[in-house]
């Protein structure tokens, strides 16, 4: 079963941008909001996992979930990157349109 699972926002970024489920662990307000975020972004947001009433049941049942549908959950992370990729490209061809609207605009 592939499954990362770590208290490293970058860890879980790339994790999830392949497709591999991750279950991010944080601790105190600034890292709840980076790792929530993320998920939040992939629709996972269960997978932050506070560590300051972290439960070991908690962690087994997620990493049952996350087991039973590998190949789902692959799937859908896949997917979820691949809308991100394209809306973050269309955000740039945007920019490059507007910025040389702007310079062309300014040549005399």
């Amino acid at each position: 079963m592939d499954i990362v699972i770590g208290n490293s926002y970058h860890l879980v970024v790339f994790a999830l941008s392949q497709g591999v489920p991750a279950i991010g662990f944080y601790d105190g307000e600034f890292y709840r909001r980076k790792m929530q975020g993320i998920m939040k972004l992939y629709h996972c947001e269960n997978w932050a996992v506070d560590l300051r009433i972290f439960r070991r049941e908690y962690l087994l049942q997620l990493l049952k979930d996350i087991s039973r549908n590998q190949e789902r959950f692959h799937t859908y992370l896949s997917q979820r990157t691949r809308e991100h990729c394209q809306k973050i490209e269309s955000f740039f061809r945007e920019v490059r349109e507007v910025t040389e609207k702007r310079l062309q605009s300014r040549t005399p």
